[in-house]
């Protein structure tokens, strides 16, 4: 356990859970000053208050105020509390956390900025049009949550690559010539579900499981291609 530090007094500690510093998150609020009441329903984790979290019964993310955020071992649970990584705790609470390596213990400070919502923070034809490739891709192949976000990830890799001309926003980049076949065979118009939205939103967020692939598929195309590794049943590529 690492203590935790507020205004110089310790007023809880964190637990390294694979890796990651957490903490149980109502408990994190309230020592905050930050009101909430809630915890384990039958379909996940429920917080409300002053900030409202919610997390899904397969603990694969967390959202709160319209924004997700990734866990990717997903949530633990500890005495009927969600454990989540700090680094999610302090932007929800809009606090920032510092990390005294000879004490062994995390400051928190007051001094973050508050949580941008959802709809302050994606951008809507960025959302529109990642969830429907996801989407798509997702109907042509049976992806899972993490698959998802790799389809994402690709598509915001390719924009911010540099090696793909004219692709300089998402909208662009999907439709580029011959770039998705989802895009040639109309898929692409269907109206996403809720997990491939979910997925962008994830995507947006940074969330890079493709190690900067701008390329993916069920396969490694081999000669010409380097594979980087593998999520799921999909393989990220670039080009050699």
């Amino acid at each position: 356990e690492i203590p935790l530090l507020l205004d110089g007094e310790e007023c809880g500690v964190s637990a390294i859970i694979g890796g990651v510093p957490c903490a149980g998150a109502a408990d994190f609020f309230r020592m905050l000053g930050i009101a909430v009441d809630g915890g384990s329903t039958g379909d996940g984790y429920d917080l409300r208050g002053e900030v409202d979290l919610s997390i899904p019964a397969d603990g694969s993310y967390v959202e709160c105020s319209g924004r997700y955020f990734l866990v990717e071992d997903g949530v633990q649970y500890r005495d009927g509390q969600a454990m989540l990584p700090l680094g999610v705790l302090a932007k929800c609470a809009g606090v920032t956390l510092s990390w005294d390596r000879a004490r062994w213990t995390v400051t928190i400070q007051r001094d973050g900025e508050p949580l941008l919502t959802g709809d302050e923070y994606y951008t809507e034809s960025d959302v529109y049009w990642l969830s429907r490739i996801i989407s798509a891709e997702s109907g042509a192949m049976s992806l899972t949550m993490p698959e998802q976000i790799a389809v994402g990830d690709v598509v915001l890799n390719r924009v911010d690559s540099g090696l793909f001309p004219g692709q300089n926003n998402v909208y662009d980049a999907i439709f580029a010539k011959n770039a998705f076949d989802v895009v040639i065979n109309g898929m692409i118009y269907m109206d996403p579900d809720e997990d491939a939205v979910i997925a962008a939103k994830l995507a947006l967020e940074g969330y890079d499981l493709t190690d900067g692939a701008t390329y993916y598929d069920t396969r490694d195309y081999g000669e010409g291609y380097e594979c980087l590794g593998w999520v799921g049943g999909l393989c990220l590529m670039n080009e050699a």
